[in-house]
């Protein structure tokens, strides 16, 4: 690290069985970040996202460009997965309910940080991803796209039942 960049070298880790590994560097313009180049690669990773899902992934993802065009852009395949969230399916239900607070840090222009970072993953899958849930216990064939920005990701493509029953 020097006050022109913080530099990423061979830096790994462990999670559960799965293994992280990031290189590359980060630019500084009086000690703000002012262009990224970092890449991440994971190997059996294991994704939990509480009440929603769990999954193990392999990704290959690239954090780069200047600060007022960041982009995470890259690969992500599932090797195993389960989205078990139940549906509500009475849409009135919803109504009058509050969304989430939008986050806090800030980004260029005024945008939040999430919101300033776009967003382009492919999503492939090795196994079949599994929804099981108060309506559905089906296997699924993602064939996706995350679009948007990262604060307000968009699925793009389609997935295909395999089997199942909903």
């Amino acid at each position: 690290m020097t006050p022109d960049r913080i530099q990423f070298e061979d830096i790994v880790g462990e999670s559960g069985r799965g293994d992280i590994s990031i290189d590359g560097m980060i630019a500084l313009d009086r000690l703000r970040p002012s262009q990224s180049d970092v890449t991440i690669h994971a190997t059996s990773f294991p994704v939990s996202i509480p009440g929603i899902a769990d999954l193990v992934l392999n990704t290959r993802l690239d954090f780069h460009g200047p600060r007022n065009n960041l982009r995470l852009t890259g690969e992500a395949t599932i090797l195993e997965g389960t989205y078990y969230k139940d549906m509500r399916l009475h849409p009135i239900e919803s109504l009058g309910r509050r969304k989430r607070p939008a986050a806090v840090l800030s980004g260029p222009k005024g945008k939040s940080l999430p919101d300033s970072i776009a967003l382009n993953v492919t999503v492939k899958q090795r196994d079949h991803f599994m929804i099981e849930n108060n309506i559905a216990r089906v296997a699924v064939n993602p064939e996706i796209t995350l679009a948007g920005t990262i604060g307000r990701p968009v699925v793009q493509g389609r997935a295909l039942i395999e089997s199942g029953t909903i």
